[in-house]
């Protein structure tokens, strides 16, 4: 199962910076869906998505990170792959 780290970079920028990001900031900067950017955010959602909108989401956070002199991001710092556990 992929688990993206959106809400944990949402939290490390606006500590470092004292700048507020919403979804909808997100949503609009990489012209997807608020619901869309939600739903990948969600750690609790198994949400399937396409390749190409995981990539925009990452590259803002790559951008915005680096813009705003903060460390390089990298695809681990965005998102982990953990083995699926089945209910016996």
């Amino acid at each position: 199962m992929v688990v993206f780290k959106i809400p944990d970079l949402i939290l490390e920028y606006q500590r470092e910076t004292g700048q507020t990001i919403t979804h909808d900031k997100i949503a609009d900067a990489v012209d997807l869906h608020r619901t869309t950017v939600a739903k990948i955010a969600s750690p609790r959602k198994h949400y399937n998505t396409t390749i190409d909108k995981i990539e925009q989401v990452f590259v803002y956070f790559y951008n915005l990170f680096k813009d705003s002199g903060l460390r390089e991001i990298t695809i681990s710092d965005f998102l982990d792959v953990r083995p699926e556990t089945k209910a016996a």
